[in-house]
Protein backbone atom coordinates (compact mmCIF):
# COMPACT_ATOMS: atom_id res chain seq x y z
CA UNK A 1 0.00 0.00 0.00
CA UNK A 2 1.65 3.73 -1.04
CA UNK A 3 0.86 6.03 1.66
CA UNK A 4 0.33 9.22 0.69
CA UNK A 5 3.18 12.12 2.22
CA UNK A 6 1.89 15.66 3.00
CA UNK A 7 5.39 17.98 2.38
CA UNK A 8 6.41 20.40 4.63
CA UNK A 9 4.72 23.88 3.14
CA UNK A 10 7.55 26.11 1.14
CA UNK A 11 7.80 29.46 0.89
CA UNK A 12 9.58 31.39 -2.12
CA UNK A 13 10.84 35.09 -1.13
CA UNK A 14 12.12 37.10 -4.45
CA UNK A 15 12.82 40.68 -4.13
CA UNK A 16 13.83 42.68 -7.76
CA UNK A 17 16.75 45.39 -6.52
CA UNK A 18 17.40 48.62 -8.46
CA UNK A 19 19.99 50.90 -8.65
CA UNK A 20 22.74 49.12 -6.44
CA UNK A 21 25.65 51.84 -7.50
CA UNK A 22 28.63 49.24 -7.00
CA UNK A 23 29.28 47.51 -9.98
CA UNK A 24 32.94 45.94 -9.33
CA UNK A 25 31.03 44.19 -6.49
CA UNK A 26 28.28 42.85 -8.76
CA UNK A 27 30.48 41.60 -11.29
CA UNK A 28 32.74 39.90 -8.66
CA UNK A 29 31.43 36.24 -8.15
CA UNK A 30 33.45 35.14 -5.14
CA UNK A 31 32.36 38.39 -3.23
CA UNK A 32 29.21 37.84 -3.97
CA UNK A 33 28.70 34.47 -2.70
CA UNK A 34 30.56 35.69 0.23
CA UNK A 35 27.85 38.22 0.72
CA UNK A 36 25.47 35.54 0.20
CA UNK A 37 26.48 33.44 2.50
CA UNK A 38 27.67 36.10 5.16
CA UNK A 39 23.62 37.63 5.04
CA UNK A 40 22.75 34.27 5.81
CA UNK A 41 24.03 33.24 8.62
CA UNK A 42 23.61 36.69 9.85
CA UNK A 43 19.31 35.79 9.86
CA UNK A 44 20.55 32.25 11.90
CA UNK A 45 20.20 30.33 8.35
CA UNK A 46 22.48 27.37 8.40
CA UNK A 47 24.70 27.08 5.04
CA UNK A 48 26.12 24.12 3.82
CA UNK A 49 28.05 25.44 0.51
CA UNK A 50 27.85 27.55 -2.15
CA UNK A 51 28.73 27.90 -5.75
CA UNK A 52 29.20 31.10 -8.35
CA UNK A 53 29.19 31.37 -11.45
CA UNK A 54 31.34 34.72 -13.27
CA UNK A 55 29.55 35.86 -16.82
CA UNK A 56 31.74 36.06 -19.61
CA UNK A 57 29.24 36.22 -22.32
CA UNK A 58 26.30 38.70 -22.84
CA UNK A 59 26.76 40.71 -19.93
CA UNK A 60 28.93 41.04 -16.70
CA UNK A 61 26.54 39.73 -14.44
CA UNK A 62 27.49 36.81 -11.24
CA UNK A 63 24.66 34.19 -10.19
CA UNK A 64 25.46 32.77 -6.63
CA UNK A 65 23.63 30.08 -5.45
CA UNK A 66 23.98 28.87 -1.31
CA UNK A 67 22.67 25.48 0.11
CA UNK A 68 20.33 26.04 3.07
CA UNK A 69 19.16 24.33 5.77
CA UNK A 70 15.65 24.96 4.95
CA UNK A 71 16.19 24.61 0.76
CA UNK A 72 18.17 27.51 -1.08
CA UNK A 73 19.06 31.20 -1.78
CA UNK A 74 20.70 32.92 -4.54
CA UNK A 75 21.70 36.25 -5.95
CA UNK A 76 21.56 37.42 -9.91
CA UNK A 77 23.39 40.27 -10.68
CA UNK A 78 23.01 42.44 -14.33
CA UNK A 79 26.00 45.16 -13.35
CA UNK A 80 25.22 46.81 -16.90
CA UNK A 81 21.68 47.53 -15.31
CA UNK A 82 22.49 47.80 -11.50
CA UNK A 83 20.27 45.44 -10.63
CA UNK A 84 19.90 41.99 -8.92
CA UNK A 85 17.10 39.66 -8.03
CA UNK A 86 17.35 37.81 -4.80
CA UNK A 87 15.79 34.60 -3.92
CA UNK A 88 15.46 32.98 -1.25
CA UNK A 89 13.22 29.05 -1.13
CA UNK A 90 12.63 27.99 2.49
CA UNK A 91 10.69 25.15 4.26
CA UNK A 92 8.29 25.10 7.34
CA UNK A 93 8.28 28.32 8.94
CA UNK A 94 10.96 30.52 8.85
CA UNK A 95 10.18 33.70 6.69
CA UNK A 96 11.29 35.98 10.13
CA UNK A 97 14.42 34.26 9.18
CA UNK A 98 14.09 34.87 5.60
CA UNK A 99 12.93 38.29 5.77
CA UNK A 100 16.30 38.94 8.06
CA UNK A 101 18.30 37.39 5.40
CA UNK A 102 16.63 40.24 2.69
CA UNK A 103 17.68 42.98 5.00
CA UNK A 104 21.26 41.88 5.04
CA UNK A 105 21.80 41.42 1.73
CA UNK A 106 19.89 44.28 0.29
CA UNK A 107 21.95 46.65 2.94
CA UNK A 108 25.14 44.94 1.04
CA UNK A 109 24.31 45.37 -2.08
CA UNK A 110 22.78 49.01 -1.71
CA UNK A 111 20.03 49.59 -4.06
CA UNK A 112 18.26 52.68 -3.96
CA UNK A 113 14.47 50.84 -4.77
CA UNK A 114 13.44 47.30 -3.71
CA UNK A 115 10.25 45.06 -4.87
CA UNK A 116 9.05 41.94 -3.10
CA UNK A 117 7.61 39.85 -6.28
CA UNK A 118 4.32 38.05 -5.76
CA UNK A 119 5.17 34.27 -4.67
CA UNK A 120 4.03 32.66 -8.23
CA UNK A 121 6.95 34.82 -9.75
CA UNK A 122 10.33 31.88 -9.86
CA UNK A 123 11.99 33.59 -12.73
CA UNK A 124 12.88 37.10 -13.90
CA UNK A 125 15.30 36.50 -17.61
CA UNK A 126 16.57 40.36 -17.02
CA UNK A 127 15.19 43.24 -14.98
CA UNK A 128 12.29 45.01 -16.42
CA UNK A 129 9.58 47.69 -15.44
CA UNK A 130 7.86 47.16 -12.02
CA UNK A 131 4.29 45.30 -12.37
CA UNK A 132 1.90 47.09 -10.18
CA UNK A 133 1.29 43.94 -8.09
CA UNK A 134 4.85 43.96 -6.56
CA UNK A 135 5.49 45.50 -3.38
CA UNK A 136 8.25 48.52 -2.99
CA UNK A 137 9.54 47.94 0.46
CA UNK A 138 11.72 50.26 2.48
CA UNK A 139 15.27 50.31 1.85
CA UNK A 140 17.85 49.68 4.87
CA UNK A 141 20.43 52.50 5.57
CA UNK A 142 23.32 51.79 3.65
CA UNK A 143 26.40 49.41 4.77
CA UNK A 144 29.99 50.38 3.69
CA UNK A 145 31.22 46.66 2.80
CA UNK A 146 30.27 43.46 1.70
CA UNK A 147 31.57 41.94 4.10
Amino acid sequence: MIQKITPPPEQNFTWLLYGCVDSSQMKNGPRMLHALKRSLQEANIDTYGGLQYQFTEGGEGVTAVEIVGASCADVHTWPECGAAVVRCFACGDKEAQVRQFAQNIIRRLQPTEVYELPPQVLFIEKPMSVPQSWIKIAVPAPQSAVG
